[in-house]
């Protein structure tokens, strides 16, 4: 019966050294399985710290391009706004009449002497709608320069009274 207990402790020590080294593999191959769920677990916080990053920057760049547009728009509709324009047209010797040829109204409009003989109708600023007209009188001398004359308005097409003028060469 001695061999047959021998061969009972051999193949136990056999089984022995199998379970251990199925354990060492298993033990080997967690270990490996925790340092590829850490690895994994570094790269996905870079990943997020990553699209956090690039989520402000793509905020930023939104406002940004928000605040573009927005000044892109008020150039485009200041480009597009109406104005006022002027038509001058002679109606005798020394006779003219100004009209306002624009879609909007010129407020507080007064026609001022530059050089020669200005003597306009109105002495005091008013409003002139399209259409409507300002008429004045103007000629040079044998001295003088040829007449011209200065009409100055405001511009309240915007958010802001703009004042301007135009400069007219008679004669």
């Amino acid at each position: 019966m001695e061999a047959a207990t021998l061969w009972i402790a051999l193949v136990a020590a056999c089984a022995a050294v199998a379970s251990s080294i199925f354990a060492f593999v298993q033990a080997r191959a967690a270990t490996r399985a925790r340092e590829d769920a850490l690895a994994a677990q570094c790269l996905a916080e870079s990943a997020q710290a990553d699209a956090i990053r690039v989520a402000a920057e793509a905020r930023d760049a939104l406002g940004r391009s928000a605040d573009a547009l927005e000044a892109a728009n008020l150039i485009a509709a200041k480009a597009v706004r109406e104005v006022v324009s002027w038509k001058l047209l002679e109606v005798g010797d020394t006779r003219y009449r100004l009209v306002n040829s624009g879609r909007i109204v010129a407020y507080d409009v007064l026609i001022e002497r530059v050089s020669g003989w200005v003597e306009a109708d109105d002495t005091e600023p008013r409003d002139v709608g399209p259409g409507d007209s300002l008429f004045f009188n103007a000629m040079g001398s044998m001295n003088s320069e040829t007449p011209r004359a200065k009409v100055r308005y405001v511009d309240r097409s915007d958010a802001q009274a703009t004042e301007l003028e135009n400069i007219l060469t008679l004669g």
